[in-house]
């Protein structure tokens, strides 16, 4: 089942990652350096395919390429 394999890891998939919680997008921009960006878009629900979401990412799976997504600098 392809979410599942890019769940695991496999970020070759047809999927990007998207999380619905701003909180957990700022922890995964922030937590190597302190400092990095957020992207935020309104996805299509038919672009949207439901997470396995094994680590309570509150993750959401896109198909294709996303444009046009707002950039935020976030630091901690």
């Amino acid at each position: 089942d392809l979410p599942d394999v890019h769940n695991a890891g496999d970020t070759s998939s047809i999927f990007t990652s998207w999380t619905t919680d701003k909180g957990v997008a700022d922890y995964f921009a922030t937590k190597d350096s302190g400092t990095g960006v957020v992207l935020s878009q309104n996805i299509p629900a038919s672009r949207r395919v439901s997470s396995p979401d094994f680590s309570n990412e509150s993750e959401v799976l896109v198909t294709g390429e996303v444009v046009r997504a707002a950039v935020e600098t976030v630091t901690k």
